[in-house]
């Protein structure tokens, strides 16, 4: 579980879902067994200056996973999944999300770093909700980028830039709708 005081550092056994659960100002790292996925069913957040650094084959954020001021890595050798309820926030941290396959998020998810950077480096084409950076910036690498939410906002920063190795930013009819000063993309 997330509750604890200081640093909790642990393995979780191959399917097991992260409980409910606050720490006391450390830090919350995790690595699921091989084969195993991470799963937050449950309110989870890490209280602090605490870093959030969740690792397994995929990573389904399915309710509100939060730091205080810390950083949040998700690393999956699959898919990062935001179900409709799921979302992730840092207090001005930064937010890493990498899976090797696609991020997916479902209208209605989001990321909100309190206006720390957010990067996103996918291997397959993702699927996008909100990403909210604030003041910072977002970077995101995947092969292609499709809006999941319709006309609402896709993408909040200062700065934004976009790169696809193999598909496209979007469809046509649903752009991704960004807010932003300044826009790179290839």
């Amino acid at each position: 579980t997330l509750a604890a005081s200081g640093t909790v550092t642990g393995t979780i056994g191959p399917g097991a879902p992260v409980a409910t659960g606050t720490t006391g100002g450390g830090s919350f790292v995790a690595t699921a067994q091989s084969g195993g996925d991470v799963t937050f069913n449950a309110t989870a957040s890490v209280s602090g200056a605490g870093v959030l650094v969740v690792e397994g084959d995929n990573v389904n954020v399915n309710n509100a996973v939060s730091t205080a001021g810390g950083s949040a890595t998700l690393v999956a050798a699959n898919n990062v999944a935001f179900s409709a309820t799921g979302s992730l926030s840092t207090s001005g941290g930064s937010v890493n999300l990498n899976p090797g396959a696609a991020l997916t998020m479902l209208s209605g998810s989001f990321v909100n770093s309190g206006n720390g950077n957010l990067r996103v480096s996918a291997g397959s084409a993702s699927t996008l909700g909100l990403l909210n950076a604030g003041t910072g910036r977002i970077s995101i690498q995947a092969a292609g980028l499709a809006d999941s939410n319709a006309a609402a906002q896709n993408l909040i920063a200062a700065a934004v830039r976009l790169r696809t190795t193999s598909g496209g930013l979007g469809a046509s009819g649903d752009a991704l709708e960004t807010q932003t000063s300044v826009l790179a993309a290839n």
